[in-house]
């Protein structure tokens, strides 16, 4: 890309041992029309989900189709994971009688540093940087998160 504003995403390198409430999700959401613009939506994960083994973990967050692939980032801007996929709530409901709605499932840093790993692409670690605000978080996220659409 030719942009000014285009550059890398910063992965966190070590693992986040802690329950996160300051996290985020960016992409383009689908809402009926088409989505021009990234947008941001907060989410959470709880110790114990990054404790289990494998190659994925479950958050909190408002994860709609056109968020899969993007980023879900920390107060500092660093991706922890990448949006996969969310729980079908009404599938859950017919199975169990419970509602959950609005967990998503994330791919670990450690399988993405894998298949990088495994195709020879360098990564750049995070940087060291103070907490950012919702906008700021968007527009860092900005540079780095594109849509991509495949029409017929």
């Amino acid at each position: 890309a030719d942009e000014p504003d285009v550059h890398p995403a910063q992965f966190l390198t070590a693992s986040f041992k802690q329950s996160q409430d300051d996290l985020a999700i960016v992409g383009y959401p689908e809402h009926g029309l088409p989505v021009l613009q990234a947008e941001l939506y907060r989410a959470s994960v709880f110790q114990d989900d990054l404790e289990k083994p494998g190659p994925r973990y479950s958050f909190f967050g408002n994860v709609r189709r056109g968020n899969s692939g993007g980023p879900l980032l920390n107060a500092q801007g660093a991706v922890v994971g990448v949006v996969t996929a969310k729980i079908d709530t009404v599938a859950v409901y017919r199975k169990t009688g419970e509602v959950i709605d609005d967990l998503g499932i994330a791919i670990s840093n450690r399988t993405v540093f894998d298949f990088l790993a495994a195709n020879h692409i360098p990564f750049e670690p995070a940087a060291e940087r103070p907490k950012l605000s919702s906008d700021e978080l968007l527009q860092l996220a900005h540079g780095f998160v594109r849509q991509v659409s495949c029409w017929k």
